[in-house]
């Protein structure tokens, strides 16, 4: 009786197992330039990407961006829940990265929403109970970036000549570096 019950979760972790690698094999495993080029037909698709990180984000860790053989393009990498943040460390390693391409749209009606948001917070006074010296300087450089950001975006959306702009980056659910 023991005997059965022991092959039986052996055949079980066995299934288990080969169709997680068969999972893996239906993912498509692309580069930085090949994804950059089609990025909009793999939206919403689990796809892996190989390349070398360039930039992790220092604020966080929540963002990377990666660069196949050339320089150009470089595509985003966000932090999925699963992986929390990635470590500084990574900038210079090959990685191949595991997850979901996202689409992000900007219309003029986006841009609009964004300037208003920043528009609309409240600065703090400086010498208020919590704000040292420099937190308003600190504020304006944030809402002074934001709005370069939203212009560089608004000069890109008109030479563009469409209405909608899309960028894509992949929601890492895993990834792994390569030595």
């Amino acid at each position: 009786m023991l005997k059965r019950f022991l092959i039986i979760i052996f055949i079980l972790v066995l299934n288990l197992f080969c169709s997680k690698n068969e999972t893996d094999k239906n993912i498509p495993k692309l580069t930085v330039k090949d994804i950059a080029a089609n990025a909009a037909e793999y939206v919403g698709k689990s796809t892996s990407i190989t390349g070398t990180v360039v930039h992790v984000c220092k604020h966080g860790g929540k963002r990377m961006f990666i660069i196949g053989e050339q320089p150009e393009p470089r595509f985003k990498i966000t932090a999925g829940k699963s992986v929390g943040a990635f470590d500084i460390e990574l900038e210079g390693s090959d990685v191949q990265v595991t997850g979901v391409i996202q689409e992000q749209k900007v219309d003029a009606a986006f841009l609009d929403n964004w300037e208003a948001e920043i528009s609309d917070e409240q600065k703090p006074e400086v010498g208020h109970q919590g704000h040292e010296h420099g937190a308003s300087e600190a504020i304006d450089d944030h809402h002074e970036n934001a709005q370069n950001q939203i212009n560089s975006l608004r000069k890109k959306l008109k030479e563009s000549g469409k209405e909608v702009i899309a960028f894509y980056n992949l929601e890492c659910e895993s990834f792994k570096e390569i030595k």
